[in-house]
């Protein structure tokens, strides 16, 4: 405090006194202020250090859990993605093929229904006729 004072006592006063106290210590005070200032920066310079090896480290391991949820979770999954349309391809050609046959079959059935249905058209006359000779 005292250097505060000499300082205030230049300013307001001209104190030739203070002026004297003030210039013989002030490359004192200069020298400290110095070294306060250089353990400041080596701090600063030691936690901006600690911040980049936190940063890649973070990087490193961000890189890792992207490329193990790959390998664990997203690949199994297009695996099993891709054999479950395999199957539903080869089940819906199964039904295509399927749906042809009851297509088929169904035409032939009408096809005997329509023959059926002529034949006992004709019975339905041959008896009309017998009965109407008789």
């Amino acid at each position: 405090m005292p250097f505060k004072k000499n300082c205030l006592k230049i300013v307001k006063n001209n104190n030739k006194k203070a002026f004297v106290f003030v210039r013989d210590k002030n490359i004192h005070l200069l020298k400290e202020m110095n070294k306060a200032v250089k353990m400041f920066e080596a701090e600063s310079s030691r936690k901006i250090n600690l911040l980049k090896t936190v940063s890649l480290i973070s990087g490193v391991l961000v890189l890792i859990v992207i490329v193990l949820a790959w390998f664990l979770v997203v690949y199994p999954l297009v695996c099993i993605l891709k054999n479950t349309t395999a199957h539903l391809s080869e089940g819906a050609q199964q039904v295509a093929e399927a749906s042809a046959q009851v297509a088929q079959s169904s035409q032939v059935l009408a096809e005997g229904a329509n023959t059926q249905a002529a034949s006992f058209q004709e019975v339905l006359l041959s008896l009309e006729d017998v009965k109407a000779k008789s």
